[in-house]
């Protein structure tokens, strides 16, 4: 007969076998070697029947100290150690939008290009990564004229990464940013958006679309002008049958600080009270209408819905991922 083996019994002889060095007569296998770098960084989802990829370009690392003007720099050391960053830069994602209308294939902004080749100007080899030949962009539409959104179209050598797009630009920006007069009378700060812009646009000037408020870029795809953060800065509404997509851009820049604190006044902002009228406008109507936003400075993939905590406070609500293209089944 055989013995009767206690629970304890037979949970002590496993743990000693546990101890025990097992003996197998495979052969020992080295770890396997780090990877490196990150493999490609974006995010397709549906807006109705368009197909959306959002693309990582990278960060811009903008000053702690310099990034709002009406808050002590330990206010944002603060806001930056609430959502777990260090105190010394304010690392701003960037995040550009492939829409696919099956009519259009369009680029919303382009990111950095390669005038900050350390930490960004991704968008066009996560793009390939993502299955999207840049060459294959017809539409290229333009939110303002900062460099972390336009350098993307024209690489410092020349090299245009979308030739076959048409480019199509705020009216109000255009006429800021290549008046002459108006980069004569401008702070040093502001001159590389004046250098920039006419490196990139001059050589195709003909070819470059201007648009103005409320208007239809392309079918499915509105111009909404939001302005101060840059004097013709512009935000979109995708729509899709019944689905929308409210494009952002730079209505708040990083999410984390300027969308949770709207009445913090970032140094990027050109005219800091215009851009905050705005900002809380734009706040108003995403809120009540609950409204999907995608923030370009928000965290990769800057998408997702915006929650009022207070009059002052606010916060974006990440959509969560999903493989589903048409979201949860």
């Amino acid at each position: 007969m055989k013995s009767p083996i206690s629970r304890r019994t037979a949970l002590g002889t496993l743990a000693a076998g546990a101890a025990s060095p097992l003996i197998t007569s495979a052969p020992a296998r080295a770890a396997a070697p780090p990877v490196g770098a990150p493999t490609g960084s974006s995010y397709r989802f549906k807006i109705g029947e368009f197909e959306v990829t959002a693309l990582y370009d990278g960060y811009y690392p903008l000053k702690t100290e310099t990034f709002v003007t009406n808050q002590p720099v330990e206010a944002v050391i603060k806001a930056l150690d609430d959502v777990f960053l260090p105190p010394t830069i304010v690392p701003t994602p960037m995040t550009p939008l492939v829409i696919n209308t099956g009519k259009n294939l369009v680029l919303i902004d382009t990111g950095n290009g390669d005038l900050l080749p350390d930490v960004a100007g991704y968008t066009a080899k996560n793009m390939r990564a993502a299955g999207i030949d840049p060459a294959a962009i017809d539409t290229i539409i333009i939110s303002h004229f900062h460099v972390d959104h336009v350098c993307g179209i024209r690489l410092m050598d020349g090299t245009y990464q979308f030739p076959n797009a048409r480019i199509h630009v705020p009216e109000l920006e255009w006429a800021h940013w290549m008046d002459d007069s108006n980069q004569s009378r401008a702070p040093e700060r502001q001159q590389i958006y004046f250098n920039q812009a006419r490196r990139i646009f001059l050589p195709i000037e003909k070819d470059v679309e201007r648009f103005g408020d409320d208007q239809e870029i392309v079918p499915g795809i509105r111009s909404i002008w939001t302005p101060g953060h840059t004097p013709g800065h512009t935000s979109f509404m995708v729509t899709s049958g019944e689905a929308q997509l409210l494009v952002w851009g730079d209505v708040t820049n990083f999410t984390d600080i300027v969308l949770r604190f709207p009445l913090w006044t970032p140094s990027a902002d050109m005219d800091q009270q215009v851009a905050l009228s705005t900002r809380m406008r734009m706040l108003d109507m995403a809120t009540a209408d609950r409204m999907r936003v995608s923030c370009f400075h928000g965290p990769f993939p800057g998408n997702g819905y915006i929650r009022k905590i207070t009059d002052e406070e606010y916060r974006l609500v990440p959509l969560q991922w999903t493989e589903h293209l048409d979201g949860w089944k």
